[in-house]
């Protein structure tokens, strides 16, 4: 867990602004020394020496961390700071388990969701970028991989012609009447263009856009 800023060592020694709010602050929840109530905050020396004042007690350190909490919300609902309220409803498991985490983290639950906001909306941004890129890949490998297409489609109608004479000259060396030749022909052609389709589906599995050009 971060470690709590001691006293009001969390004041912006140049914030004019800060300094002043966190003397009134003090000043009207009572909780100013004897000496600052009587001759008030003079600057930040004063402040810090304040600061050290409340550390002594366990409820001048809750006003600390009171202290701290009211000024991260005045900044938040500053519209000059990027930052405006929303108010929505959470379910009750989640708001606890916010709640755990935020602890963990040593932040507010706004700093909290704040960080899992950005976070989430980083990585999908990544993811996005990671998808263009192989997107883009895919885009430049495609003529080429269509011209291989072609030429395996040239082949095959090749490779079909010569299976095709071999099985006719095979079949007629057997003497295979005639009128019996071209049926056996087709049957023994049919026979392997179906394991021919089994390899080319195998391979189509492992690489699925193979489908997308008519494979």
């Amino acid at each position: 867990m971060r470690k709590r800023a001691e006293g009001l060592s969390w004041i912006d020694k140049g914030n004019s602004e800060q300094i002043q709010w966190a003397a009134d602050y003090l000043r009207q929840r009572g909780s100013l020394s004897k000496e600052a109530a009587t001759l008030g905050v003079r600057d930040y020396e004063a402040l810090l020496k304040e600061g050290l004042y409340l550390e002594k007690s366990a409820e001048g350190v809750r006003t600390l961390q009171r202290m701290q909490a009211a000024w991260r919300q005045r900044i938040y609902r500053q519209p000059h700071h990027g930052r405006k309220p929303y108010t929505f409803t959470l379910p009750t498991q989640t708001k606890q388990h916010l709640s755990r985490q935020a602890e963990k983290c040593g932040h507010t639950e706004t700093e909290h969701l704040i960080q899992l906001i950005d976070q989430g909306y980083e990585e999908a941004i990544r993811s996005s970028r990671r998808m263009k890129e192989v997107r883009a890949k895919e885009r430049k490998d495609l003529p080429r991989l269509k011209a291989e297409v072609v030429f395996l489609q040239l082949r095959e109608k090749e490779l079909t012609k010569h299976l095709r004479e071999s099985l006719l000259a095979r079949f007629a060396a057997e003497s295979v009447p005639a009128e019996e030749l071209e049926q056996k022909v087709d049957r023994e052609m049919s026979r392997v263009a179906r394991e021919v389709r089994v390899l080319m589906d195998e391979q189509v599995k492992s690489n699925p856009r193979l489908k997308h050009m008519g494979i």
